[in-house]
Order: structure tokens, then C-alpha cells, then sequence
């Protein structure tokens, strides 16, 4: 019995490990292989490998947005009952609403400005009342793109979600994480707009979610590496160029196993790769906007960041392109026709 039960959990081990083996990303190990197996066919040591390159966010402190604070006197508060506004004023007053975290404090600011606005143009408010809410609207509308900003930048769930150290792999579940990014941008149209009369987009219903499933994070990463490890490689093949003889009369056995270094590693393994992790890109890409710059003006009191997302990815299909562009110049010099044998 006990030999069985040895069985069963020997067994159970080696098919935890195939999960874990099956689970762990590949692509690195791929690209590892892919530059050895070209400086062995070229006759020469290979480049030393890139660096793990992370996502790293300034710190909290860096970009943090001081925003100066307002109140409401208990007797002004009151009077917004007219607009239906004293639950939301009264609930952002206690206890617990004096420490929301971010995600709550932005759908905070967005609704009292969207309020306010409604409430400016109540016939049942006194005009000295209104006199008071436009003066509170002008400031709420100042540093609502601090209120963002601060968001986006020193919340710990957003930060999660760009900085995650982790391959992107396209069978990962990142759930509700692409309608959350189109909210975010549906927000940022919002005050870039400044659409105070419409209802605002609300964002905390997907903090967990932004919070657990680092899309993101892991997109920036992947691009990030991959194009670290294409220039090497691309830097690789140029430098050695002279290596690969292909004129009248010469032995063309060495360009014959680039070729299938090429066929195989290349357009086998890295290349369907990084075309998931550019298609998944692309599929996210217009929402990504949120990042852009505000048009409305930004009382600066720290550092203005904003996530180079786009730059990555521009810089991830450049390394592509050089990287195709070598194989193309090879093949044209030395005529061979890719994919026949």
C-alpha cells in the first residue's frame, strides 16, 4: 500500500512540474537558443545576452499632485439637498471617506464636478448660493487633472498593473482587463472634453481587476525585452555577415544551416510570438490613450509622468523590422527562396 501511495505521489509531482513547465514562458529560452545557434553556424562566440530589462513607475513621492482642499460649510452642505447632492458631500465627510483610495476618490471627483454643474442651474437654489457653487466648480475644475494624474500614477492597483516583471503569454486569463481600460479612457475623454454635463464613467467596479490582471504590465515588458534581445541578435548576424559565403563556386552548407536556424527558431518559435504580443497590443491600443496628455491645464506641484507605452511599442516593431530587414538583404544577396528546401 504504502509503494502505491509512493506511486501516486511521484505521479502527482511529475504532473505539477509539466503544469509549471507548460505554465513558464518559453520566449527567452527560445531567443537564448536562437543567437547561440546563429554564432555556432557563423564559427563565433555569440553577444552576451541582454539584461532583464524591468517596468519601472517614478516614485510615489516624484509624481505625487499636492492638491490643496476645500470645505463646505455645514450650512452651505446642507442647502445642496436642492441639487441631491448632500449624501454624496455628507458620505465624502466621515470617517471613512476622508481615507478612500484613489480609485474611489477619482469617481468622487468626477461625480461633485458633474453635480455641481447640475446644480448650478437649479431655479430652486438662491443666487448667492449659486455664486458660491460656481466659485467651488472653477476650483474643482482646476485640479481635477491633478486628481487624475495622481490616479493613474500612485494608486497601487494602476501601478500593479504596469509593472508587473512577467513574459505576456496569450492563453493568461486578463479578464475584464481590456473593458476596464476602455472605462479609463471613456474618463480621460471626459475631462479632456470637459464633459461635466454628462454622466461620468465610474472606475472602482474594476480595481480588482486592474489590479489582478496586469495586461499592461506584461505587454510593456514582453516588448521591452523582446527588443533588447532582436538587436542583439540583429547585431549578431550584421557584424558577421562576411561569415556566410554564398559567390560562384563556394560551399554554401553554412548559409543552408542559417537558413533553417532562420526557418526554425525565427519564423517557427519568436516570430508567432511576437506577433501575439503585437496583435494584443493592437487590440488595446485605442483606449491606451488614456495616457495622452491632458488639454486642459495642469497646476504642476511634482514631476508630470506619462507611461511610454507607445514609445515601447514603436521601438518593439523597429527592432522587428531591422531584424527582417538582415534575413531579406541575406537571401536577396545570396538568392535563396525562404520556405523552399
Amino acid at each position: 500500500m504504502k509503494y502505491s501511495q509512493r506511486i501516486v505521489c511521484s505521479l502527482c509531482a511529475l504532473l505539477l512540474c509539466a503544469c509549471q513547465w507548460q505554465d513558464k514562458p518559453q520566449i527567452k529560452g527560445q531567443f537564448e537558443t536562437y543567437l547561440t545557434r546563429i554564432a555556432s553556424v557563423q564559427n563565433v562566440h555569440s553577444l552576451p545576452s541582454p539584461k532583464t530589462m524591468a517596468v519601472t513607475l517614478p516614485e510615489k513621492r516624484q509624481t505625487h499632485q499636492l492638491i490643496p482642499s476645500v470645505s463646505i460649510g455645514l450650512l452651505d452642505s446642507y442647502q445642496f439637498r436642492q441639487c441631491e447632492l448632500f449624501h454624496l458631500i455628507a458620505e465624502r465627510n466621515s470617517i471613512l471617506g476622508k481615507v478612500q483610495d484613489e480609485f474611489r476618490n477619482l469617481d468622487y471627483q468626477l461625480l461633485i464636478l458633474h453635480g455641481l454643474h447640475q446644480c448650478q442651474t437649479n431655479p430652486a437654489i438662491t443666487d448667492e448660493f449659486r455664486q458660491k457653487i460656481q466659485k467651488l466648480i472653477a476650483f474643482k475644475q482646476r485640479h481635477i487633472t491633478q486628481h487624475w494624474h495622481n490616479f493613474l500614477y500612485t494608486s497601487e492597483s494602476m501601478r500593479h498593473q504596469m509593472t508587473t516583471q512577467q513574459w505576456y503569454q496569450s492563453n493568461r486569463d486578463y479578464g475584464k482587463t481590456p473593458a476596464a481600460l476602455v472605462r479609463l479612457n471613456h474618463i480621460h475623454q471626459w475631462i479632456d472634453n470637459s464633459q461635466w454635463q454628462r454622466t461620468p464613467a465610474m472606475i472602482a467596479p474594476y480595481q480588482e481587476t486592474l489590479d489582478k490582471r496586469p495586461l499592461i504590465g506584461d505587454l510593456m515588458f514582453s516588448m521591452l525585452n523582446a527588443t533588447q534581445w532582436l538587436n542583439i541578435i540583429t547585431e549578431q548576424l550584421t557584424h558577421n555577415d562576411a561569415q556566410i559565403w554564398c559567390g560562384p563556386n563556394t560551399n554554401r552548407t553554412r548559409l543552408q544551416h542559417l537558413r533553417n536556424v532562420f526557418q526554425r527558431f525565427f519564423i517557427g518559435d519568436i516570430q508567432p510570438y511576437l506577433a501575439s504580443v503585437d496583435g494584443a497590443y493592437l487590440e488595446i491600443e485605442k483606449p491606451l490613450t488614456l495616457f495622452a496628455p491632458l488639454k486642459r491645464p495642469h497646476p504642476v506641484t511634482a514631476q508630470v509622468y506619462r507611461l511610454p507605452i507607445d514609445t515601447i511599442h514603436r521601438n518593439f516593431r523597429q527592432a522587428i523590422a531591422r531584424h527582417i530587414a538582415y534575413w531579406q538583404t541575406l537571401f536577396k544577396r545570396c538568392s535563396v527562396n525562404v520556405g523552399n528546401r
